[in-house]
């Protein structure tokens, strides 16, 4: 365990700022060691973060076959979820969870559950939440049937698309529709994002899209926004030709989304390595309620240890205790570092055998970031 003068002084220098601040952590600090001087069994965490968004990765099936895909969609899959599951859980989203605003629809391929996405946007939007759709834009073969499908969808309650695009997408879907999808929704007042896959080698990027003159007003006018999105090549994760840029700050990604696989169950994130990551499979939503598995993660350590530090520091600390080189260029996304730290039956042991270590600076942490 951190020594009790250090330990403090990190809590009153990195985490609070005000002399309020620090009296309400010298109290904390105060009663946490207390409780384990007494060998008391006390639960990880005592808050709870009330997650922002809903989102549903609606299918696997894909009318794409992206070479690297995270999802490792493509046109032979099938699973998907049911619409009567998606509307059961919309309700019970809104019934446990008043800080949910938005209600997102991926995949796969979105678009391919047809009627059904119709019916579940214009519930999720009787229900009061925002509704984004995440698609490829295949349906947009030209502007006219695009900006037919986006009205009917518009009509329905969706407020915003986001499209993907880049080097591997467009091996299966042409560049125009991306700008027929665009020009739709821009006559709809649908707000767009396009998600641009990144990579050390890409030929296609952003500045294409900034370049092209039937959208680039509408790019600076903020009507249309571009994110470049780290696209991870597994076939290479073991090589140097992905360079690691190291984030040492905490999972952004946990604690924010209820996400929903097809299969139903219900995801700890929505990041690129989510559906193979042992840990952020929170559980069966055919089997328990949505706010019993939501509400278990925060007694995770990984998960508050995840949030808190980030893969990079948890990586940092295991090659220590395994006395490793910390190298980080097979880690090309911070991603890939989690899946790695979570799926090694190594990695989750050292973890355990040194938690009475790991776990004082951790809760205290969560708790001031909370």
């Amino acid at each position: 365990m951190m020594q009790k003068r250090s330990l403090e002084l990190y809590l009153l220098t990195k985490c609070c700022f005000t002399k309020v601040t620090q009296e309400c952590t010298k109290l904390f600090f105060k009663h946490y060691l207390a409780t384990v001087q007494k060998n008391q069994r006390m639960k990880l965490s005592k808050i709870n973060i009330n997650p922002k968004s809903l989102a549903f990765v609606t299918t696997d099936k894909c009318n794409a076959t992206c070479h690297n895909c995270c999802f490792k969609c493509n046109p032979k899959n099938n699973k998907r979820l049911k619409l009567e599951e998606m509307l059961s859980i919309i309700d019970q989203v809104v019934e446990d969870f008043p800080s949910v605003e938005s209600c997102i629809f991926t995949g796969g391929e979105c678009t391919l559950l047809k009627e059904d996405l119709t019916i579940a946007i214009e519930h999720a939007s009787k229900k009061k939440l925002s509704c984004r759709i995440v698609s490829n834009g295949s349906w947009a073969i030209n502007e006219k049937f695009a900006h037919s499908f986006l009205a009917k969808l518009h009509k329905k309650g969706l407020s915003e698309l986001n499209l993907s695009t880049g080097d591997e997408h467009q091996k299966w879907i042409p560049y125009k529709n991306i700008i027929n999808a665009c020009k739709a929704a821009l006559k709809e007042d649908i707000l767009v994002a396009i998600n641009v896959e990144s990579t050390s080698n890409s030929h296609f990027t952003s500045h294409n899209l900034l370049e092209d003159s039937e959208i680039k007003d509408a790019i600076y006018k903020n009507k249309i926004i571009l994110k470049d999105s780290f696209w991870i090549e597994f076939d290479k994760t073991n090589s140097m030709e992905q360079a690691y840029i190291p984030d040492k700050k905490g999972c952004s990604y946990l604690f924010n989304t209820i996400s929903v696989s097809p299969d139903m169950h219900l995801l700890a994130c929505c990041g690129l390595t989510c559906q193979e990551n042992k840990i952020l499979d929170l559980g069966n939503l055919n089997k328990y309620p949505i706010k019993v598995l939501w509400n278990e993660q925060f007694d995770d350590l990984v998960k508050l240890w995840l949030f808190t530090d980030g893969p990079h520091e948890i990586h940092n600390y295991l090659c220590k205790k395994i006395g490793c080189n910390t190298r980080h260029e097979q880690y090309p996304h911070m991603c890939s570092m989690c899946l790695h730290i979570s799926n090694n039956p190594q990695n989750m042991e050292i973890i355990k055998n040194n938690i009475n270590s790991i776990l004082p600076s951790v809760l205290l942490k969560y708790k001031c970031l909370t």
